[in-house]
């Protein structure tokens, strides 16, 4: 991306289009079967003792968490809430109303909330629905938005993406906190700016108080967004900063129908759905952990190095073989970056790295799961499902891409 030139400043190699295609493919992409003539019969009896387990320790984090559009009756969405009470508020638009998490802020895995400089409370959640027309049931349809596209289908549901902290998780934090700690200058990029010629649609963002020490949230937003909103405008999809009359639609399907386009750097992570986990080993973001079992056992019990380069799977583990071999690579837990702790089930209080299961008699403290527990959740994941498909009706968005003949 251009960077450096007031001519053509943001021109860039993005392949918009593609990327489109690509992430609206995806959403159509199911998750492996366990193949039972490989790895063995399930265990529907275990399996469904894990789905237990699974609910009471795992999903508080994991979800998933469907953002659901329910068609209103009037102009009001009305809830009966635990203490037996019907509340209503206004429809979004008088027609849509939304199911949002239910596991939210302090809920999500008894840990702490995270607040902004001011003290306000910061939802765990990334959604932002800018587009209520994009939830609703069934898709709807949003009309061309350049000649060269046909109608496209809405995105359907949502589901929300949860953070939870550094301190509370316990993982190794040097992938977040490489992005916390890092700041850019692109001072030189706002004097391009100000060169531009009167009349120029390009502008300086409020939130960058100091181009000199850019944090990278705000950086990458800023950027991402002018090689993005350059697109649009060559699509003749935008005038400046806003979608031309009638191409809102079009321009709400490639932001992604009100997904926040806002990178954070919170000390935080986000829980992935487990739907088709065993089949993703090694495990935790920066790969440590080479099996689902060994993340399920305390750390101190998982192994400290391993080797990989090759494929292999253990039905037995739900993860790779990771014996020594001619070429492999021998993966240091104890490197900077690496380490195998956190997301841990121990004994001991809830929290710093302890996600055990929880134990009712004594609140607060966890406990490490039984051999037999942890046997019911492995069983348990070789079907797990994490139900409606966020797009079940769409269609992938690729009628602008050519690819390449098969050579």
């Amino acid at each position: 991306v251009n960077l450096t030139q007031a001519h053509d400043l943001y021109k860039n190699s993005v392949m918009m289009p593609e990327i489109h295609c690509i992430e609206t493919t995806l959403q159509h992409l199911e998750p492996p079967t366990w193949p039972e003539d490989l790895f063995g019969e399930i265990d529907h009896e275990l399996a469904f003792e894990g789905s237990m387990i699974f609910e009471d320790t795992c999903e508080k984090c994991h979800g998933p968490f469907p953002r659901t559009a329910i068609y209103a009756e009037g102009e009001e969405c009305c809830e009966a809430g635990i203490d037996g009470v019907t509340r209503c508020k206004p429809a979004v638009d008088g027609k849509v109303c939304y199911d949002t998490a239910k596991y939210h802020e302090c809920t999500t895995c008894h840990g702490p909330t995270m607040t902004d400089k001011n003290g306000k409370l910061l939802a765990l959640s990334g959604s932002n629905m800018k587009h209520p027309e994009a939830a609703l049931s069934g898709g709807v349809r949003i009309g061309d938005w350049s000649d060269e596209y046909a109608d496209q289908v809405s995105r359907g549901d949502y589901w929300d993406m949860i953070h939870i902290p550094l301190s509370y998780i316990g993982t190794d934090p040097t992938s977040a906190l490489n992005m916390i700690n890092n700041t850019f200058d692109i001072s030189s990029l706002f004097e391009l700016i100000d060169a531009q010629q009167p009349g120029s649609v390009l502008r300086k963002p409020k939130y960058i108080k100091d181009p000199k020490n850019t944090h990278f949230a705000d950086g990458l937003k800023f950027i991402g967004g002018e090689v993005r909103y350059k697109q649009y405008r060559e699509w003749d999809l935008m005038n400046g900063y806003k979608p031309k009359d009638g191409k809102e639609a079009a321009v709400a399907d490639l932001d992604g129908f009100g997904e926040t386009d806002d990178p954070v750097a919170w000390r935080a992570y986000r829980p992935r759905p487990l739907e088709g986990v065993w089949a993703t080993a090694p495990f935790l973001h920066n790969g440590s952990v080479p099996s689902i079992y060994q993340l399920l056992l305390p750390a101190e019990e998982r192994d400290q190095e391993f080797y990989l380069g090759r494929k292999e799977f253990d039905p037995e583990t739900l993860g790779i073989k990771v014996d020594k071999f001619k070429g492999a690579f021998k993966y240091d837990t104890t490197v900077t970056g690496n380490s195998n702790l956190g997301h841990e089930f121990n004994d001991g209080l809830c929290g710093d790295g302890v996600i055990g299961y929880a134990v009712p008699e004594n609140p607060g403290y966890c406990r490490q799961f039984t051999e037999h527990e942890r046997r019911a959740i492995l069983e348990y994941l070789k079907v797990h499902n994490d139900g409606r498909r966020p797009d079940p009706g769409s269609e992938p968005h690729c009628s602008r891409v050519s690819w390449p003949e098969k050579q």
